[in-house]
């Protein structure tokens, strides 16, 4: 990980979500520019040094995130992770606004979409079938941005992913995982099955 600040912070402004319990919250909404990446930082009550704070690392998925795409469960996480920030009183989301498609981009993205859908490929084979990464993103910056925010190193991270507790783990922070699951359903199944049984993702169903 990184060791010098490599990036310029815009921010705070205060931004209500509505949320599931149907109260509107303000948050604290920053930018964090990179020279390669940028990342929308979304914190909420008192996070400073706070080892009950949630957080939450989100990849861009334009497909769910802008139209309720069922295809994945994009959608599901972002807003079940912002409710559980509220209602545990504290936490960061960090979302990674340039890591479509598993840090692939938008052109990619939507080539791996059509590698599943005209030749039946679960989401792994589409990715290597187009001579891609089968998941290109990388945590440094969010490693910086966790610093930054001075939170405690006992993380408590709401993800079903162990590549991000493995880098949480090697650059001496001590995570514990909250998962976040949603349930199957015939639009996400074959999705959700091929993380799991592929790429090691701890889901658990069946």
């Amino acid at each position: 990980m990184k060791t010098t600040t490599s990036f310029e912070k815009l921010g705070p402004i205060k931004l209500p979500l509505a949320l599931k319990s149907g109260k509107v919250k303000d948050f604290n909404l920053f930018l964090y520019i990179f020279p390669k990446e940028n990342y929308h930082v979304l914190t909420y009550g008192e996070i400073s040094g706070n080892p009950n704070a949630l957080v939450r690392i989100e990849s861009a998925c334009t497909y769910a995130h802008l139209y309720s795409s069922q295809l994945c469960d994009c959608e599901w996480q972002l807003k079940e992770a912002l409710n559980k920030i509220e209602e545990n009183g504290a936490g960061v989301f960090i979302y990674a606004l340039d890591q479509h498609g598993r840090g692939v981009g938008l052109r990619n993205h939507i080539l791996v979409y059509m590698q599943e859908q005209t030749k039946g490929f679960d989401t792994v084979d589409a990715h290597k079938s187009l001579g891609l990464d089968v998941d290109a993103r990388h945590y440094d910056d969010v490693g910086e941005i966790i610093m930054d925010l001075k939170m405690d190193k006992k993380l408590r991270i709401l993800t079903n992913n162990p590549r991000r507790l493995d880098f949480l783990t090697k650059n001496a922070f001590n995570p514990t995982r909250v998962p976040l699951e949603t349930t199957l359903n015939k639009y996400n199944e074959r999705e959700l099955r091929t993380k799991k049984e592929k790429m090691g993702h701890l889901f658990s169903f069946k």
